[in-house]
């Protein structure tokens, strides 16, 4: 009974912690059901950081069918264990049920309206005890399906005395039931048993991230580390690690070096963190998954630039098309309406007409008063500009300060597939291992492209440092070493990354524990690994490496204030406010425009003087030839004699 009091013991935490709130636990049933429901060991408490009490005393009463029992009887011996957990926001109660399918008799109305058992509302957690093939049928049926935290407790048929030693549990998940070991759902203590007073050596491959050393070569941190040390303190054994030199790939004469040597040929017993692929599980046995090792590419920080075509960003090239269609009709027939209303029209050329019709059309987009002839067909095509004008003119400014003050970012390759279509970036790798030999093996079209390109190099730091001083340069590498170059030797700031990895990853291996063939405790450490993994203990712990690093990165770049290195990292980790007065970038546009306005004025000007100087020559040389004669009211009339 032990395996299912401490699986039901697992489910009540869970469902505790989730629904803040005290339950009472009820047992139905004609026969008597026996189990302990204790608190935890204080060490497996400490392996999983369960620090809410659970009190649940001794359990061995009668509860009896409906058949043999009346309601008012029933509710006495319902609340047979409670438990009270104050949480800081809110306290309240929670009802679950532990029911032996094959004698229980529900409540007549259970079916009819879905009630739940004892009237008590649908917050669970029920435990339903028997046999599989009773406990199939049940869990499917609509009534049960209705229920939340659902799960059944398999137990043999030859056991009648409703304790269950051995068996699987079955539980719901999108309307499909799901096996389960028991010892697979929670764990079983009894591997402190197994495992205490044992003495582990252990072997390691230097990955800060697995095991982090100090300078005296001492294991102090990292998530492989510190998994056998909770381990070691909950399940009371003990563990050493070696760091041997050499590879992590098999020899061409077959041999292994380094970590796995240790394994295959000397003492070791333990290699914590390494990469499960098909050629070293021929060799070694490998626990669950406990994190994954992928292959990604570190790239620049894009460019952040004001560009010049900011200025047409506003509209879209149909729009613009659009724009100056209406504007040259504009421009035609402010035209027309000039040269059809002056009766002197045959005085005015072709190029003065054309230049006051722009000139009325450009006041009108700057929507600046013009003075207009007393003619009423001219100011209503006025006026028509002027509001086509405002409604352009208003969408316009607001877009283009919209581009000046979000600069364009530079486009960067964020898949391998794009990395393989841009030819102008130079790769490295960053180390030797599995990613060089995967991407030389690959028959990936996108993949051989890189590896063709790719340099080949085994320093992972100077591979991160060609990405911090060129700005066309990638580096191939494991995501856990890249990750950790960045944040001992090139961060500064925190909040700000000064290298981006890719989206996507081109390689992924399970990383997890592995042992010697037909290790004898292999299924102890393959929980403990589990376990771990599903409480969130790795990602704590690869984040406490992370911010470790950064700390020593950061004192160490204080200390090199004066290098090359520093400089271009600060440069690099500026860190610009939200909210800033605009600088020239962002209002080199305006001065362009500025520039340009000035300079077609400045055209025009030169246009119209050459135009009056060519009519006042073509005055000169008739008044050799003319009798000039002066008339009332200032104007001049001018007689031609012919010679």
């Amino acid at each position: 009974m032990y395996s299912t009091t401490s699986a039901i013991t697992q489910i009540l935490q869970k469902f505790q912690i989730q629904s803040q709130c005290s339950y009472t636990v009820t047992i139905f049933g004609s026969k008597t059901v026996f189990g302990n429901l204790s608190v935890p060991k204080l060490e497996y408490l400490f392996l999983f950081q369960m620090y809410i009490p659970i009190l649940i005393s001794q359990v061995n009463i009668s509860a009896f069918s409906n058949n043999e029992m009346s309601r008012a009887m029933k509710e006495l011996y319902f609340r047979i264990v409670s438990t009270s957990t104050r949480l800081t926001r809110h306290f309240g109660n929670c009802d679950g049920a532990v029911l032996n399918v094959e004698d229980v008799d529900f409540p007549g109305d259970f079916s009819s309206r879905g009630d739940l058992v004892n009237g008590s509302r649908n917050t669970g957690p029920f435990f339903f005890l028997g046999t599989s093939k009773t406990l199939t049928n049940f869990l499917q049926s609509k009534p049960v399906k209705k229920l939340k935290w659902v799960f059944g407790f398999v137990s043999p048929p030859s056991q009648n005395d409703g304790s269950l030693l051995e068996g699987s549990v079955l539980t719901q998940f999108n309307g499909r039931l799901f096996h389960l070991r028991i010892n697979e759902f929670t764990p079983n203590s009894s591997m402190k048993f197994s495992l205490g007073g044992y003495f582990f050596p252990c072997s390691a491959i230097p990955i800060d991230t697995y095991v982090r050393w100090d300078s005296e070569k001492k294991p102090f941190m990292g998530t492989f580390y510190n998994a056998m040390e909770a381990a070691s303190m909950a399940y009371n054994f003990s563990f050493s690690i070696n760091l041997p030199p050499g590879g992590r790939n098999q020899l061409p004469n077959g041999t292994w070096p380094g970590a796995v040597g240790d394994i295959l040929y000397n003492d070791k017993e333990i290699l914590l963190g390494f990469g499960h692929t098909l050629q070293r599980a021929e060799a070694l046995d490998f626990t669950s998954l406990f994190d994954f090792i992928q292959l990604v590419f570190y790239k620049p920080r894009p460019k952040v630039w004001i560009h010049i075509w900011a200025l047409v960003y506003s509209y879209q090239p149909i729009v613009w098309t659009l724009i100056i269609i209406v504007l040259l009709n504009l421009t035609a027939l402010i035209m027309a309406e000039i040269w059809t209303s002056f009766p002197e029209r045959n005085n005015i050329s072709f190029s003065v007409l054309t230049l006051k019709s722009v000139w009325i059309l450009y006041h009108v987009i700057l929507e600046q008063n013009q003075k207009l002839p007393g003619i009423y067909k001219i100011k209503f095509a006025f006026t028509i500009s002027l509001f086509f004008c405002f409604i352009i003119g208003i969408g316009y400014r607001s877009n283009l300060v919209s581009n000046l003050t979000f600069p364009l970012y530079q486009k960067l390759p964020d898949s391998f597939k794009e990395l393989a279509a841009e030819s102008k970036y130079k790769l490295f790798f960053g180390d030797t291992g599995a990613s060089f030999a995967f991407l030389k093996t690959s028959t990936a079209p996108a993949i051989v492209s890189i590896s063709n390109r790719a340099i080949e190099g085994n320093e992972g730091l100077k591979c991160m440092m060609n990405v911090v001083m060129k700005s066309d340069c990638i580096c191939l590498a494991f995501a856990h070493n890249g990750e950790s170059y960045v944040s001992q030797n090139l961060t500064l700031h925190r909040s700000l990354p000064i290298i981006d990895v890719s989206s996507e990853s081109a390689l992924v291996i399970p990383a997890s524990l592995s042992f010697p063939r037909g290790y004898k405790f292999y299924y102890e450490f393959n929980m403990i690994l589990g376990n771990l993994r599903d409480t969130g203990h790795y990602r704590k712990w690869a984040d406490d490496i992370k911010n470790f690093q950064v700390s020593e990165g950061v004192r160490w770049l204080e200390t090199v204030k004066d290098s090359f290195l520093y400089k271009q990292l600060s440069t690099l980790s500026v860190v610009n406010p939200r909210v800033k007065p605009f600088c020239v970038r962002n209002v080199t546009v305006s001065f362009v425009l500025l520039s340009a306005g000035l300079l077609i004025s400045f055209a025009c000007l030169l246009w119209e003087i050459f135009v009056n100087s060519r009519s006042s020559d073509s005055i000169i040389i008739d008044l050799r030839h003319s009798n000039i004669v002066i008339l009332k009211q200032g104007k001049i009339k001018v007689t031609v004699t012919r010679l």
